[in-house]
């Protein structure tokens, strides 16, 4: 879906060896708080093979040069709450915390959150 509608969103892709090592998306929205363009990162995903070698730290840099260039005022940074090893990552990359919490409601009765692909546009 993010592939259909590239203005939503872009997906970053990191190859090793011919092969997928890793991957990130950056979302992008308006924020009304800012009175400009939000980024929202998620699936930063390093093929466990692959971790220790700073796939991930160049995954989140591309994306935020990208939203950088592209005027994106502010990114936003989705992860397990329970997974400390990948808190201590970001948070070792300059990410910080918020007093924000993000709730999830889903509006397709009996299917997975978010799988539907027709949607939006």
């Amino acid at each position: 879906m993010l592939m259909d509608h590239p203005a939503y969103a872009r997906i970053f892709v990191a190859e090793m060896q011919g092969g997928v090592a890793g991957m990130c998306v950056l979302h992008t929205r308006i924020s009304t708080a800012l009175g400009g363009w939000a980024g929202v990162i998620e699936d930063v995903i390093v093929t466990p093979s692959c971790r220790g070698q700073g796939i991930g730290t160049r995954l989140l840099d591309a994306a935020a040069a990208y939203a950088r260039q592209r005027g994106i005022f502010r990114l936003h940074l989705l992860m397990d709450r329970d997974n400390t090893a990948v808190h201590q990552f970001y948070r070792a990359r300059g990410w910080a915390g918020t007093k924000l919490v993000c709730l999830t409601k889903n509006l397709l009765s009996g299917a997975p959150s978010g799988h539907h692909r027709d949607a939006m546009p």
